[in-house]
């Protein structure tokens, strides 16, 4: 499957589409997301394709780093952030808890933390970047495939979905 032959074909039966979704009649896992295109097989878990759509339709970066590299540049996805110089510019600021540190640590982490909802700021993610980069929580769908969205993601996926309301 190419991206040239999935845009031939939304040309001809959703041209005015500008995102798409492709199941793939494969028994083998798999699943990708490509030039506005996810495309999945038929045995690719539903965590896999949630993760994939996050990207595609609410524009949300992974969470994850599988390199050490520096993040140096701006990032545009909600639940990613670079270094600030003033941390109360924070993209999700009002969703961090009382006495929770920015950035945080998640070795200090407040009582009562939940790994999921509650809402910091912690170093690594864009799935390169072990520093320069922040995301909102410990874990989240765009981090580990199996967890519910955090509350940055959910914002996000809700103002997305609310133009159809």
């Amino acid at each position: 499957m190419t991206v040239a032959l999935v845009q031939n074909i939304a040309r001809r039966f959703a041209p005015a589409a500008t995102q798409y979704v492709v199941l793939l009649n494969n028994g083998r896992p798999g699943g990708c997301r490509r030039s506005g295109i996810a495309l999945f097989t038929r045995r690719e878990s539903s965590q896999v394709i949630a993760h994939e759509l996050g990207h595609d339709l609410f524009s949300l970066g992974d969470e994850y780093n599988n390199d050490t590299q520096n993040n140096t540049f701006v990032r545009g996805e909600p639940n990613l952030t670079e270094t600030l110089a003033d941390w109360n510019t924070l993209k999700w600021r009002d969703l961090v808890g009382a006495g929770t540190m920015i950035p945080t640590d998640r070795n200090t982490l407040p009582g009562g933390w939940n790994n999921n909802l509650s809402v910091g700021a912690f170093e690594g993610g864009g799935g390169n970047f072990s520093t320069g980069i922040f995301r909102p929580v410990v874990e989240c769908r765009m981090n580990q495939n199996n967890p519910p969205w955090c509350p940055v993601c959910g914002r996000q996926i809700n103002t997305v979905l609310g133009a159809f309301r």
